[in-house]
């Protein structure tokens, strides 16, 4: 199970070209959530705050264990910079009801993973991902994820503008300032209805 969310980060900590770092995170006392250096154990900064205190409560009720990627932007000129966090969720099949619950409260809702995020000995399970009664979970080499690297970042972008842009010329030709609706009465109605009930 996997979540996105939005980090504040100091840019010093990245050197590399590379886009993607694994990170550790942790929940505080304050109710944000922490992103450490994997390597170093150097504070890179913090995770969204519209996000963390779900994702913290859910560490607490649940027992569940994290492991995170940092994704973060091409450009890093200045101090601090936005970057997308992407949490991987451990837990027990016991917990899944409570696992999807917490997060469905909390307005955050589990995608799929990459594979090479995640642990591929762990059985994958998305309590949120709708399945007929009886059905089992698809493997996660077997569900469609979409790369999320530096390279299908702007196709996405381009793409999401493209279809923008078609849904606005079906709008706007759908428009028409001069077209009246009229209220007629239902040819189902089988009794006459009063000269006042009707403009």
């Amino acid at each position: 199970m996997q979540i996105e969310t939005q980090s504040t980060i100091g840019s010093s900590i990245f050197e590399t070209d590379s886009d993607l770092f694994p990170v550790n995170v942790e929940p505080s006392s304050s109710g944000a959530l922490k992103i450490w250096a994997l390597d170093s154990r150097k504070y890179i900064g913090l995770a969204s705050l519209a996000s963390s205190p779900t994702i913290c409560k859910l560490v607490e009720s649940t027992g569940v264990a994290l492991t995170a990627t940092l994704v973060v932007p091409d450009v890093r000129q200045r101090q601090y910079i936005q970057a997308t966090l992407r949490i991987v969720i451990y837990g027990l099949m016991l917990k899944k009801h409570a696992v999807a619950k917490t997060l469905s409260d909390g307005d955050l809702y589990l995608q799929h993973p990459s594979l090479s995020e995640c642990d591929t000995r762990v059985p994958y399970f998305n309590p949120q991902y709708f399945l007929r009664p009886g059905s089992p979970m698809p493997k996660l080499d077997n569900l469609v994820i979409s790369s999320r690297g530096r390279s299908a970042r702007g196709t996405s972008d381009s793409l999401a503008e493209i279809e923008r842009s078609r849904l606005l010329q079906v709008f706007e030709s759908a428009y028409d300032p001069d077209a009246t609706f009229g209220i007629r009465p239902s040819s189902r109605l089988q009794s006459d209805l009063k000269e006042y009930v009707v403009p």
